[in-house]
């Protein structure tokens, strides 16, 4: 029976967003929604330690505390061996029973696709279906004379020792043993070139290693001004192929004419890297990412396995397979490279094939543009290949392909990566101000709203190192809520890291990860969390994106996502007050005009076109450029400078007649506009002008009432983050305070006719607003926010609009009593204490250390008038920390789990005597730095297989294996890695209840 359940909850999830909630179910399923609309755990097996019986333990505490579903990984992170090696029988058999137990339990999942995280890697790989890179070897002769000369071949795995962290003892994390790797250079071909005079330091052009495919270049890859000396530009008669003089064993003869040549011996290798972290058995060759075979070759030999396994239960319990943000280091040739690449280009890159050792031939454009359709190749290959491969191969098993398409390393365009995979997924950490995590969010939102997926998943909160463990429900809370705003509209968590034996924190995913499982302080009291993300993404899944602004990302390749946002922006001159998308060229071609806004074909719709800020645009892309201009499209960009890539006279002539009439006179500096058909393209002129012009207005707008002191938000804004939706009838605006204060503001929506209705994910209430019209389009609104408090404004027709509770904030408060002393405390460890006034636990000499949870409790009395003087009564336990649940006369009256921490107790409270006890939860930290003090009962190794700073478990300790008495009993904690920074000298996090604590009535 649940199979069907899930199998309708499914199908009812591929309707996307032809599926538009009606006003009823849009109400029904916010207040209470459905399993697939809960946030997701990544569940990590550590280096298999893993069993039966604590598989069937973690999926039933991940149910009870309100997760949707699981995502399963193998690796290690610096965990010793476990009993289990990866992918045999009995690993096979712990699959099924997990997959087994998710269907018992109603639970969702997805696999990653290998082990460790990197890429797609495994010990079946062979060096034929791995990576592979151009690699050469040099040799000097002056001529004239008969060289005789065996050329060398390069050393296997050249990235050991040149990329990564440059030292091939850490780099072994990434790589695969040199040894199993020799003999597996093929040859290319060999020439001979001009030497570079002794004596002159070389020139290169800027940026030659990540132009020739050696790396990632970070933002685009605008064209070297380099002037280079005659006396080393290589003419390209001077590139003499020897290829015929070399025998099979390397030996070159060759009757060379006068000058100083190097003989180059060029071929392709493999780059030697390896999935990683890898849980042991799992080890081996990433695949080639450009080759199809090799893609179909990994299927067939693992995930298709999976899929069997999964049967009749794949697309329904079983629903994702999943790749990890792209971690597998460069790739820059395949087996028959050479033939795709005439085939694409109509030349042949061997004649000029030294260009790829950093020469220079020709002159510093043409070197630029062979090496741009060199670069184009290789990343239509990877994104066609490897993801568009790996999205195909899903489709016909009957599960989606999940990825976060980027990486800070590869050669591919993540806007076209983005465009093959079904469930876009983005990450960030917590509490850090990573700016190219926005730019990878707007990504994977802009590749949802342009295609018309429904989900834009997410690797929530990964945990920084430096902040371990410092993770909770209220203290990131605001972070989860900005990247909602961004368009990231489920959560899977980063993450859980499972654990069969019985000591706690327990194992973790090495010094990484937001620890959240069963064994932190805190988790028996999230479900309130958990519930309020489900609500936003049930409202964040319905309806389609609203957006004003188009970007179109470009052409270049490689082109990473995350570092187009900078300074705040990737539309500098776009006002907060409206929103955008990013698209690649394959929506751009999909676009058409209609009413001057411009479609997709399954997604949003806009009002502007912007161009990307590239030197390159090619003449397809011109002639598109045009046809939307003259169906009556608003465009706003620079007029590029060249077509990119080695273009013929004819192409050449045809770029600069289009952009002669698609920009006519103007010049983005007196002229800055130009009609053409029905459109107009603008140049130099501020978008905030051009929507202006067009009578675009601000979609949400603000201003604060008062004049109070705001502070900083986390990433940069204007203080309330929003994103839009339409669902049906409804207008659906998700608005996020990212100020830790109280704030009203007088809002302004785009919205006009219909009934404001307001929203709290928190609680599942929906009240009535009072709102004023503005115009013929606007609708303004007085709103008040909590600290960081996020909630909906919802926009419906006056005939469905039925909410008749006021705003919270329309009622008046009052305090009835003042509960904040005289408490008595009974500690999870058997401690107790009394606080005449609240303080932290950390000024409790013999409790200072203690992390878990300590009950607070006390008696106050009530009257009957003092309990009918309102419909709330509220306690107010002031600075909590870090979470905490409040009971009165024994029922649980629910969670204070973010600020301001207050409960309503109304319903439990009587006339007389009452009795309260709020039990608090703080962090694991303060429990790690006091076992500082104490001997170690560890055997640390730094031979961790990590690059992260600390020590790793050398062994798990007997006494966790066995579940026996501990050696040292002063130590508390049990943990798999040993922090530099987790110490006896540093502070102790505040912890506990500190008030005031107060009884308000409303």
């Amino acid at each position: 029976m649940m199979k069907k359940i899930m199998c309708v909850l499914a199908l009812c999830g591929c309707a996307g967003l032809s599926a538009v909630a009606s006003t009823a179910s849009l109400e029904s399923g916010f207040k209470k929604p459905a399993d697939e609309y809960k946030p997701w755990t990544w569940w990590h097996w550590m280096n298999g330690h893993v069993t039966r019986e604590s598989i069937t333990r973690d999926l039933e505490e991940m149910k009870r505390s309100g997760l949707g579903g699981f995502g399963l990984w193998n690796t290690h992170e610096g965990i010793p061996k476990g009993p289990v090696k990866y992918g045999t029988p009995e690993w096979w058999e712990l699959v099924e029973h997990t997959m087994n137990e998710a269907e018992r339990l109603g639970l969702f999942m997805e696999i990653f696709n290998c082990a460790g995280w990197s890429a797609t890697g495994a010990p079946f790989v062979t060096p034929e279906m791995a990576m592979q890179e151009v690699a050469w070897t040099e040799a000097r002769f002056n001529g004239p004379g008969k060289a005789k000369i065996q050329l060398t071949v390069p050393k296997a795995v050249l990235g050991l020792e040149r990329d990564m962290k440059k030292n091939p003892k850490i780099n072994q994390r990434y790589y695969m043993p040199r040894k199993g790797l020799e003999g597996c250079f093929r040859d290319l071909a060999v020439f001979a070139v001009p030497s570079i005079p002794k004596g002159e330091k070389p020139r290169t052009l800027k940026n030659w290693r990540e132009k020739a495919g050696f790396a990632k270049l970070a933002g685009y890859m605008n064209p070297d001004k380099l002037k280079i000396p005659k006396s080393q530009l290589i003419r390209q008669d001077q590139v003499i192929d020897l290829s015929e003089y070399m025998n099979a064993d390397g030996f070159l003869e060759w009757e060379a004419p006068a000058g100083e040549w190097t003989i180059l011996r060029m071929g392709y290798q493999p780059t030697g890297r390896g999935n990683h972290p890898a849980a042991h058995g799992g080890r081996g060759l990433e695949i080639d990412k450009m080759s199809a075979a090799a893609m179909d070759f990994y299927w067939e030999h693992f995930l298709s396995r999976v899929v069997r396994l999964a049967g009749d239960r794949a697309g329904t319990v079983f629903q994702n397979i999943l790749c990890d943000s792209y971690e597998a280091g460069h790739q820059n040739w395949t087996a028959g490279f050479d033939q795709k690449f005439i085939d694409r280009h109509g030349y042949d890159l061997k004649k000029v094939l030294p260009i790829l050792t950093g020469r220079v031939i020709q002159s510093p454009e043409y070197t630029e543009r062979v090496l741009w359709d060199y670069r184009k190749l290789i990343s239509d290959m990877i994104v066609g290949n490897y993801y568009g491969r790996m999205q195909e191969n899903c489709a016909k098993a009957g599960v989606k392909f999940a990825s976060e398409p980027y990486g800070r390393y590869g050669n591919a365009n993540d806007f076209d990566m983005a465009g093959k995979v079904d469930i876009p997924t983005c990450e960030w950490w917590a509490n850090l101000k990573q700016q190219d995590r926005i730019g990878e969010a707007r990504l994977v939102a802009s590749a949802a709203h342009t295609y018309g997926r429904k989900v834009v998943s997410s690797e929530a909160f990964t945990g920084s190192p430096k902040r371990i463990f410092e993770s909770h429900p209220g203290g990131i809370k605001v972070q989860g809520d900005y990247f909602m705003a961004q368009g990231v509209n489920k959560f899977c968590f980063h993450t859980w890291a499972h654990d069969p034996y019985e000591q706690a924190p327990g194992l973790g995913l090495g010094t990484y990860g937001s620890r959240f499982d069963s064994r932190n302080t805190w988790w028996p009291y999230v479900g309130d969390f958990l519930e309020y993300l489900a609500r936003n993404q049930y409202m964040l899944q319905q309806g389609k994106f609203v957006g004003d602004v188009v970007c179109y990302a470009g052409e270049d390749a490689p082109l990473k996502s995350g570092h187009l946002y900078r300074g705040g922006h990737i539309l500098k001159d776009l006002p907060y007050s409206y929103d955008y998308s990013m698209c690649n060229t394959e929506i751009l071609m999909q676009l058409t005009v209609k009413k001057g806004r411009l479609l997709t074909k399954n997604g949003s719709d806009f009002g502007v076109l912007q161009l990307p800020h590239s030197p390159w645009m090619s003449v397809e892309v011109l002639k598109k450029v045009e046809e939307l201009l003259k169906a009556g499209a608003v465009i706003s960009g620079a007029k590029p400078a060249s077509a990119p890539g080695n273009t013929a006279k004819a192409e050449r002539d045809q770029f600069a007649a289009l952009t002669k009439r698609i920009w006519g006179a103007a010049n983005g500096r007196k002229v800055k506009s130009n009609q053409y058909g029905q459109g107009v393209i603008y140049w130099g002129e501020p978008l905030s002008n051009i929507l202006k012009k067009h009578g675009i207005a601000p979609d949400f707008s603000f201003s604060v009432v008062g004049t109070q002191k705001l502070g900083k938000t986390m990433y940069p804004g204007v203080g309330i983050d929003f994103i839009h939706r339409q669902v049906g009838a409804d207008e659906v605006y998700f608005l996020s305070n990212q100020h830790a204060v109280t704030k009203t503001v007088k809002a302004r929506f785009r919205v006009s006719g219909k009934v404001p209705e307001l929203w709290f994910p928190d609680s599942g209430e929906i009240c009535k607003l009072s709102a004023t019209p503005s115009g013929s389009e606007h609708t303004e609104i007085e709103l008040k926010f909590g600290p960081n408090e996020a909630y909906f404004v919802v926009f419906r027709d006056p005939s469905v609009a039925t909410a008749t509770k006021p705003a919270p904030w329309s009622k008046k408060e009052q305090q009835i009593a003042d509960l904040s002393s005289d408490w008595n405390l009974n500690f999870s460890n058997g401690g107790s204490a009394s606080m005449a006034q609240l303080q932290s636990w950390t000024k409790l000499d013999k409790l200072k250390y203690h992390s878990g949870t300590a009950t607070y409790q006390k008696t106050f009395a009530l009257t009957k008038q003092q309990l009918a003087k309102a419909d709330e009564m509220l306690i107010d336990l002031g600075q909590v920390d870090v979470i905490a649940e409040v009971k009165v006369n024994g029922k649980n009256c629910g969670i204070a789990w973010k600020p301001p921490y207050r409960v309503n107790i109304a319903n439990a409270l009587r006339a007389g005597e009452n009795k309260v006890e709020v039990t608090v939860a703080n962090l694991w930290v303060n429990r790690l730095i006091g076992d500082q003090r104490f001997k170690d009962d560890h055997v640390w190794t730094t031979e961790t297989g990590s690059t992260a700073s600390g020590m790793g478990l050398k062994k798990i300790p007997d006494w966790v294996l066995n579940n026996s008495e501990r050696p040292v009993k002063d130590r508390t904690a049990f943990y798999a890695w040993k922090w530099d920074h987790i110490n006896s000298k540093k502070p102790l996090l505040s912890s506990g209840m500190l008030g005031p604590v107060k009884l308000i009535a409303r």
